[in-house]
């Protein structure tokens, strides 16, 4: 009878042994599916902050360019006033 108890108790063991084999393989795939995961958002995040930083440079080169047109234009409006000075004089002396 008790020889029968501990062949139970060692059929018992080894299937939880068995269980929790499987339960440790089951996490480490699952952990390595979690690393997999974090991988590839982090990749997205590498790659998102470097169309930020593009986005962010392209913003600061246009804002560079619009100054320069809007000097230009501020250039290109007084000669016109100077022009319409000398032809108004041009014209009052005719």
């Amino acid at each position: 009878m008790v020889a029968d108890e501990v062949r139970n108790l060692a059929v018992k063991s080894a299937d939880t042994v068995k269980e929790a084999e499987t339960h440790t393989r089951e996490i480490f795939s699952n952990i390595g599916e979690i690393k997999d995961s974090s991988n590839t958002i982090m990749s997205e995040v590498i790659s998102t902050q470097s169309s930020v930083e593009n986005t962010d440079r392209a913003v600061d080169e246009l804002n560079e360019s619009s100054q320069s047109i809007d000097g230009s234009v501020t250039e290109v409006s007084a000669v016109i006033e100077e022009l319409n000075a000398i032809a108004s004089r041009l014209i009052s002396e005719n």
